[in-house]
């Protein structure tokens, strides 16, 4: 997924928003710049997804990537609930 900002702009804005889509869901991510270094991504529709990168693309692979794991788990405890 390629963000279309640059990295430079990036450090000014307080965070630019990013679409997803994970298993047929939109999700929307916050990317943010850390500055320490690299970026962080967290989502409003998502309580608990918060993850980080070095690069734009790794931050939002990695936001994609636990926003497919909160997916998951919540359809485990949702299984758990019925049995």
């Amino acid at each position: 997924m390629k963000l279309k900002h640059p990295p430079a702009a990036l450090a000014s804005e307080t965070c630019v928003p990013v679409a997803a889509v994970v298993r047929g869901k939109r999700v929307r991510l916050h990317l943010h710049f850390d500055e320490d270094g690299g970026y962080w991504v967290d989502s409003p529709d998502m309580r608990g997804l918060v993850t980080q990168g070095d690069t734009t693309d790794e931050a939002i692979a990695n936001g994609v990537d636990a926003a497919l794991a909160l997916l998951e788990a919540d359809d485990i405890l949702r299984k758990r609930k019925r049995a």
